[in-house]
Parts: C-alpha cells; structure tokens; sequence
C-alpha cells in the first residue's frame, strides 16, 4: 500500500473526485505508478486536507496513467489557520 499526495498540483498528477450519496468519492485521477485498492489518497479540502482510502480502482488503458477511483474518507486534517480540529470533526459528525 502507498501514499498518494495530490495536494502539490504537477504535471500529470492530478484528480477530479465527486462526492456521493453513500459517501465515498468517485471520479478519474492521473497517477504514473498506478493505484491499488487499500492504497491512501490525500487532496488538499477547503479546511486543511483530506485522507481517503481506495475501495475500488480501474485502469483505463489510455491514457495509460489513468484511473477511476472510488474511495473513503478515513480522516480530515484541519488547517489552524482557517478551523479547529474540533470545529472541522463536528461539522462532519
């Protein structure tokens, strides 16, 4: 199992995840090396940064580093300077 941090944006390194009802998170990511199910995705979030882990993941072929992903959110990390820790877990409790 690896990281994957998409919070620093470069070239071919990228994600378009939407939230859905069940609340997992859906959508296509740009990754060279892959990505695997029990892999962590990390995304920069309004608040701080979110850590998800991969449910399910499809390599679509072409672009070769491409992948629809579907994944959970286990943790939420506040930014100090924008909300508490405690004000960021009660407003997703």
């Amino acid at each position: 199992m690896r990281t994957i941090d998409f919070r620093s944006t470069r070239w071919g390194h990228n994600h378009y995840f939407e939230a859905k009802d069940d609340g997992t998170y859906y959508g296509p990511c740009w990754v060279s090396g892959g990505v695997s199910v029990g892999d962590t995705l990390v995304w920069k979030t309004n608040y701080g940064h979110a850590e998800a882990e991969v449910l399910d993941a499809k390599h679509c072929g072409d672009p070769s580093d491409m992948y629809f992903v579907k994944s959970k959110i286990v943790r939420r990390i506040a930014n100090p300077d924008i909300v508490s820790q405690e004000e960021l877990d009660r407003s997703f409790a």
